[in-house]
């Protein structure tokens, strides 16, 4: 969408006018968006090793309910 808005504003403008769309504005995008995968990645990473290890304890007996989250 904010690509589409950029590139029907940067049309409209004249080949003499100051461009809407950056070089900079976009590897900023880029930035902040592979920043955000690379958190969501992550997080369900751990998410899923949480869940594997108190399975896994579950299921060896132990009582211990509420794991520290870094060991």
């Amino acid at each position: 969408k904010w690509r589409d808005d950029m590139l029907k504003a940067q049309e409209k403008l004249k080949d003499h006018e100051e461009p809407v769309l950056l070089v900079d504005e976009i590897a900023h995008k880029i930035s902040a968006l592979d920043r955000e995968m690379r958190y969501l990645i992550n997080k369900a990473k751990v998410s899923s090793i949480i869940k594997i290890r108190d399975k896994l304890r579950y299921t060896l007996g132990t009582t211990e309910s509420h794991p520290p989250a870094y060991e």
